[in-house]
This record gives C-alpha cells, sequence and structure tokens, in this order.
C-alpha cells in the first residue's frame, strides 16, 4: 500500500513511512533559520529523488527554498575541515559563511568539528534537533 499524498496522481513509495500528514507545502514552524547553498539544494533534491520520487523532492526543496527563515549563502571561503568525505565541506562551509550557530546531522564524519576549535560549530543530532522543534512548538 502506498502513502497518499495531497497531490493526485502523485503517490510515494510504501517504505516512505515518515510522512504521517499531507506533504508540506511549506516549512512554517520550523525552529530556527536554515542556512542552505544551490550545491546543497541539488544535494537534497538527489537523495529525495533516490528516496521517493521527483515531484516530492520537488515539493521539499520549493518549500526550503520559500521558507522565510531559510538563508542563501554564497560561501566566499572553503575551509576543507573534512578529510573523511570532502563532500561534506559544502555544508561545514555553508554553515560558518552563513554564520548558524550549528549543523543538524548524524553523519560521523562531521564529529571532527567537535575537535576544531576554529571555526567552531556545534554538532547536533537529528533527534536533539527535533526535540528542540517538539520542545518549542
Amino acid at each position: 500500500m502506498q502513502n497518499e499524498t495531497d497531490c493526485p496522481g502523485h503517490q510515494l513509495p510504501a517504505d516512505v513511512r515518515f510522512l504521517q500528514e499531507p506533504v508540506p507545502q511549506s516549512l512554517d514552524g520550523v525552529c530556527g533559520e536554515w542556512c542552505v547553498t544551490t550545491e546543497i539544494l541539488s544535494e537534497y533534491m538527489e537523495i529525495l529523488e533516490q528516496k521517493t520520487n521527483a515531484w516530492f523532492a520537488e515539493v521539499i526543496v520549493n518549500a526550503i527554498v520559500n521558507n522565510e527563515n531559510t538563508i542563501r549563502v554564497a560561501p566566499s571561503f572553503f575551509f576543507d575541515l573534512i578529510q573523511a568525505n570532502p563532500d561534506d565541506n559544502k555544508f561545514v562551509d555553508c554553515a560558518v559563511c552563513g554564520n548558524a550557530e550549528y549543523i543538524v546531522s548524524n553523519d560521523s564524519h562531521f564529529r571532527i568539528l567537535n575537535d576544531i576549535d576554529w571555526p567552531k560549530l556545534q554538532l547536533v543530532t537529528i533527534q536533539d534537533y527535533v526535540n528542540e522543534i517538539d520542545s518549542n512548538v
């Protein structure tokens, strides 16, 4: 059985279990500001398309882009802090150049941030971020 969406003719794969409500058209109520780059949005689109479908990926990325709490960042410095997976550096560069307080990720490659004095970024797990959102609702 497939999950229903709020758009007729578009169904999500059955293994997409995180959808409990209609697909969000915005991210109103999400805690804090999101710093993103064009490269990060492209990666979100790619991953969401792989895990769901192109329509759903577009809805989510558009919700991020159009949210008043989204900050578009164009990094001018590249810190190259994550050697284990250099592709993850785009998130660090975005966070630093966007003056973010923290990065939300469960990716173990980001743990190096805990050992770096500058630039200082806090690493927050996804569960801790969700708990923060829940406590602010």
